[in-house]
């Protein structure tokens, strides 16, 4: 199978697990924010953005490492034992650990919430290695049901807890708990790890080669989460939990499409990895980085266009303040994606150093833009601070990465994608119906037309497994 269809295989596969229930997930979002209080919805962002800081903090970033090692050693069953061993054993020592420190100093936390801190840390870090191992050792059906059942579980248990229960955050929580220990249990045993993972083939040698690769992925980490977390901390301090609420509102949009990101880039990232010595490698890396980036960009018009439209039907009134935060963490995020498909040659070559620098600079220009502004712009300095660093990031990597490879892009394109982007922001912000109507079409359109190659190759691939099938 030829690299592209491996990775257009790849990536359906796992969509099919994330995006079925982030769907779900999505049109539950009148439900969450009916019965669930600003402050309510504000607590559970804050403390989801304190355990996305913990996981790399205390286990060291070590499911990357082992992922992307375990991509070197497939069809080697031995070595693919010894790595997982080594990889698992660290992690569960590190829970002990983990749990330990927690039973030392749980008085000085607040009381209220506290024991998700430990339990949903340890079951995201159990269902995220699984997840990882999965992966790395080709398995993108079993990563794509473990995600699945990670997703519908959470769903499920929030519906029960939060309607039937009224247990508000307390149900968030305890559903994202069961969500996760479900998925790690069930690859755990798909893969029938229990029969890989023996103490004996821990490999102190194995463990520093992981932490080479893996450690310098830990600051890097930081530096995502305060893009992605400091803005809501700060806003914590200054403004309350209410307005983190309206914040956690805002950014559910951009999730979703990022969410949706994440999935291609799993794959690329892999299919980068096993395409980096190949004679035609910046042919490849040029035409994936330009297809998926016009593709991408084609979403981001298609969700800020529609938006309008779906607004008031999804997002309670009590929320209404996020509307106009949406189109600037759409920005971000597609900025976001940039920098993701320049990361796939970082990982490809293993440059994690590379990484960690230029995302400690856009973490640092956050930061700095966030206080700048927030006093006189208010709730607007966390959404334009991370478009601003996001940006920053994307730029620099993209100049960057040409010392690994020769990348051409297609300027006519992407020049495209920012202009409609500024004609549909304008008729957002206006809000009137015609106009909105006008652009949506104008933004199908123009979609359709920078992605006719891609859709081309979509239908023909579409074509060639229905005729495999008449075949059969």
């Amino acid at each position: 199978m030829s690299r592209e269809k491996e990775l257009i295989k790849n990536t359906a596969v796992i969509s099919f697990g994330k995006l079925c229930t982030q769907f779900v997930s999505f049109l539950l979002l009148p439900l969450y924010t009916s019965i669930l209080t600003t402050q309510e919805y504000g607590v559970y962002d804050v403390y989801g953005t304190y355990i996305s800081l913990l996981l790399p903090v205390l286990f060291w970033q070590i499911e990357q490492a082992v992922f992307r090692a375990l991509i070197d050693e497939r069809g080697k069953e031995h070595e693919s034992d010894v790595l997982i061993s080594t990889a698992v054993l660290f992690v569960a020592g590190q829970c002990g650990m983990v749990s330990l420190v927690y039973a030392a100093v749980r008085f000085l936390l607040p009381e209220a919430y506290r024991i998700f801190l430990l339990t949903n840390t340890i079951a995201a870090i159990f269902s995220g290695i699984m997840l990882q191992l999965a992966r790395g050792l080709g398995d993108s059906g079993t990563y794509a049901v473990g995600s699945f059942l990670s997703a519908v579980t959470t769903v499920a248990a929030n519906v029960v807890l939060i309607v039937l229960f009224r247990m508000g955050a307390r149900g968030l929580f305890l559903s994202y708990f069961l969500g996760n220990v479900l998925c790690g249990a069930y690859v755990f045993g798909k893969k029938r790890l229990y029969r890989r993972i023996h103490l004996s083939l821990f490999r102190w040698r194995k463990w520093r080669e992981m932490l080479e690769y893996s450690l310098p992925l830990v600051p890097n980490a930081l530096s995502w989460w305060v893009l992605g977390a400091a803005d809501k901390n700060i806003v914590h301090v200054v403004f309350g939990d209410s307005a983190n609420g309206i914040l956690a509102v805002s950014t559910k949009f951009s999730s979703v499409y990022s969410s949706f990101y994440s999935i291609f880039n799993m794959t690329w990232m892999e299919s980068a990895a096993l395409s980096k010595d190949d004679a035609d490698r910046d042919a490849y890396f040029s035409e994936i980085i330009d297809t998926a980036f016009c593709f991408l960009g084609a979403v981001i018009l298609g969700i800020l266009a529609a938006m309008p439209f779906v607004f008031p039907l999804l997002v309670n009134a009590r929320f209404e303040e996020a509307y106009a935060q949406i189109p600037i963490y759409l920005i971000a995020s597609l900025f976001y994606s940039l920098i993701g498909l320049f990361s796939a040659v970082y990982t490809a070559y293993k440059a994690t150093k590379e990484v960690a620098k230029t995302s400690f600079f856009a973490a640092a220009i956050n930061i700095a833009v966030h206080l700048l502004l927030i006093r006189s712009i208010g709730l607007y300095a966390a959404s334009i601070s991370s478009a601003v660093a996001y940006a920053s990031m994307a730029l620099y990597r993209f100049f960057d990465v040409r010392k690994y490879i020769r990348l051409s892009v297609n300027r006519g394109a992407w020049a495209g994608i920012f202009l409609m982007g500024g004609i549909t922001l304008v008729s957002y912000y206006r809000n009137q119906l015609v106009w909105n109507v006008v652009t949506l079409l104008a933004v199908c359109v123009f979609s359709v037309g920078i992605n006719r190659k891609l859709l081309a190759a979509a239908i023909r691939q579409g074509n060639g497994i229905l005729l495999s099938r008449k075949k059969k």
